[in-house]
């Protein structure tokens, strides 16, 4: 929120309420010379009166939204802004703004080695970013086609445990939206 003057904009409410199905998992202010913010952060929507807004400086919050898994699209998000002091120039809405969300699934990083020895480095099958999908499978197979291993909604907790050491073949299922994406690859279990 920009106060374009001509004088310093007293009391300003900066409301930014999550899109219907989505929340605010974070908002930050970002610092800048001159202005004041009542907090520096949050969890939750967006309310905050900045006392005072000079004439020419620029308030600005970081908010991330997190949607549902299932989501595809776009979201707009509309902050509101009111404040005591008139606004000289009525042509241009003096309490909003619109600016549109593009919803990006995280991508995820799958590992191609893990060495379950117990020195807590890379002991497990983790993927990062699968807390991001839930609901996601996972299959592991051995180098002759038998399913060693399955999880529904899996939690980074495979070791190989009970297995040889050698090459193993994952199938990864994730949905994204209404429909579902398989990674498929390999790993070596180092023993």
């Amino acid at each position: 929120m920009t106060n374009s003057g001509p004088n310093d904009a007293l009391d300003v409410n900066i409301r930014d309420k999550a899109p219907v199905g989505t929340t605010i998992t974070k908002w930050s202010a970002i610092p800048v010379t001159g202005l004041t913010y009542p907090n520096i952060g949050g969890t939750t929507d967006l309310n905050e009166t900045i006392a005072v807004i000079p004439n020419g400086l620029t308030a600005v919050y970081e908010v991330t939204v997190q949607t549902p898994v299932n989501f595809t699209g776009s979201l707009t998000n509309t902050v509101a802004v009111s404040s005591r002091t008139n606004n000289p120039n009525s042509s241009i809405c003096p309490n909003c703004t619109t600016d549109p969300i593009n919803s990006v699934l995280p991508d995820i990083i799958i590992p191609n080695v893990i060495t379950p020895d117990g020195d807590g480095k890379n002991d497990r099958f983790v993927i990062v970013g699968i807390e991001h999908y839930p609901g996601s499978v996972l299959f592991i197979y051995n180098r002759w086609g038998n399913q060693v291993y399955s999880a529904t909604n899996y939690d980074n907790s495979w070791t190989g445990d009970g297995l040889s050491g050698g090459t193993y073949y994952y199938v990864l299922q994730i949905k994204t939206g209404q429909s579902t994406k398989s990674y498929k690859g390999w790993i070596e279990l180092l023993k």
